[in-house]
């Protein structure tokens, strides 16, 4: 099914609009880095490309289905089918969630991995920061 030209038109004008709306998040997060107050990393640039993607995926999901919809005769059948379309893009989005926060645990572990690695053999974490030795004892400290 081929998007109408006025439904074309606006999703053209969603995208744009993320799109820029994504760029000044980027700048935001790159300004407050230098201040040291975030980080910005892949994961903020990744998340917002992901998060982009998402949003006009679910608008170009809802132009598909009202164009197809608008075809239809029967008005039960019509609502039944806006229905099911507005549950779906939902639990897409619930998923889209539950998704990005396993990534982030799945990052978390891997960081606390390469924490114990560095504690057990008193190497650094990488070449510009050095694991402070505080973190490899145990805490508190013990008595002696």
């Amino acid at each position: 099914m081929k998007l109408q030209p006025e439904s074309k038109k606006e999703l053209l004008r969603i995208a744009g609009g993320t799109a820029f709306c994504t760029a000044i998040m980027w700048v935001l997060f790159a300004a407050l880095h230098l201040v040291g107050w975030v980080v910005f990393d892949y994961r903020v640039l990744l998340g917002g490309i992901i998060g982009a993607l998402v949003a006009i995926g679910n608008f170009a999901g809802i132009c598909f289905v009202v164009q197809k919809v608008i075809d239809e005769p029967d008005e039960k059948k019509r609502k039944a089918q806006l229905q099911i379309s507005y549950n779906t893009r939902m639990l897409l989005q619930a998923l889209w969630i539950i998704i990005a926060i396993a990534a982030l645990e799945l990052m978390k572990s891997e960081m606390r991995r390469q924490l114990n690695v560095a504690c057990a053999h008193k190497i650094p974490l990488n070449h510009r920061y050095c694991l402070p030795l505080s973190v490899c004892q145990p805490y508190p400290p013990p008595v002696t």
